[in-house]
């Protein structure tokens, strides 16, 4: 009977810790946000990252710290999520400013981190400068109801499906 509990102690702490260091979606959206804060503050220490972090910037591979960590100031309106639970990523398309005041520049921001063990690992970004498309991105403040809505069950693909045609379409 001991050891029967003893077994059963170890699986219930096994599976409590395992569950600590898995994000639901919750978890994945707040490193946007934590991502972003770290960017304003221009403070890499400030985002809870893997020692071997990989960061890159519009293609370019930098160390945190380096390209817009030196000139984002604050998030913007627009903000769009794609969370991916299974795979610990979340992207995020949205408006954040960058700069120097009193007169910054509104950019879009693509950012997709990847999460291990409620540390970012990967960290790649893209900023798009050009205000216009900002500014009217901006305008929206929300995506189109369409891209939030719940896909019936029935009408969606596998899994396996939607990695082969992204990753197909990855190769120009």
């Amino acid at each position: 009977m001991g050891a029967k509990l003893s077994v059963i102690g170890l699986v219930l702490i096994s599976t409590a810790y395992s569950q600590s260091k898995t994000c639901d979606r919750a978890c994945l959206e707040g490193f946007i946000d934590q991502y972003m804060d770290a960017l304003i503050a221009h403070d890499p220490k400030k985002l809870p990252t893997t020692p071997r972090v990989k960061n890159t910037e519009d293609g370019v591979r930098l160390d945190p710290g380096e390209g817009f960590w030196l000139t984002a100031l604050a998030k913007g309106a627009y903000h769009l999520f794609v969370t991916d639970i299974q795979a610990g990523q979340v992207a995020f398309l949205g408006t954040m400013q960058e700069g120097n005041p009193p007169k910054p520049n509104l950019v879009i921001v693509a950012i997709r981190p990847k999460i291990e063990n409620r540390q970012v690992s990967e960290i790649e970004n893209f900023v798009v400068r050009n205000s216009q498309a900002a500014a009217n991105l901006e305008k929206l403040r929300n995506p189109n109801p369409v891209f939030l809505a719940a896909v019936r069950a029935d009408r969606q693909a596998p899994r396996s499906d939607l990695v082969r045609v992204a990753n197909a379409s990855a190769v120009w």
